[in-house]
């Protein structure tokens, strides 16, 4: 409930000491945009795979991407939107690479790290 409005199927993400932590490294990518997930609307018409870790075939953030750059399937190659969504945060990345993911740890919440969540 928010207000007087009830909200179905949704939950609070909680970051506790038992949330697994996560490191996810993009080598080689375009480029990158992060934004408070207060704010994140999905737009209609956008087509895509995945939950927490999403890969977009179709986007405003790539459409973004042709716009505002001079990348294209011909150079540096074909590349995909990939969105990382944190507890607090949405990753959009347009990458011509996969990312590398490695879980560095759970348990308690010190010591470096790139993103967290419960995904």
């Amino acid at each position: 409930m928010i207000g007087d409005v009830n909200i179905p199927n949704v939950r609070p993400v909680e970051v506790t000491g038992a949330s697994r932590w996560f490191e996810v490294f993009w080598g080689h990518y375009i480029t990158y945009a992060g934004r408070s997930e207060c704010y994140f609307s999905g737009d209609n018409g956008e087509e895509s795979s995945g939950n927490s870790f999403r890969i977009y075939t179709k986007s405003a953030f790539l459409d973004f991407v042709l716009n505002g750059t001079f990348a294209r399937d011909d150079y540096p190659g074909p590349f995909v939107h990939y969105q990382v969504v944190c507890s607090d945060h949405i990753i959009d990345v347009a990458s011509m690479r996969p990312t590398e993911i490695r879980r560095v740890g759970a348990g308690h919440l010190s010591g470096p790290t790139l993103f967290h969540g419960t995904a």
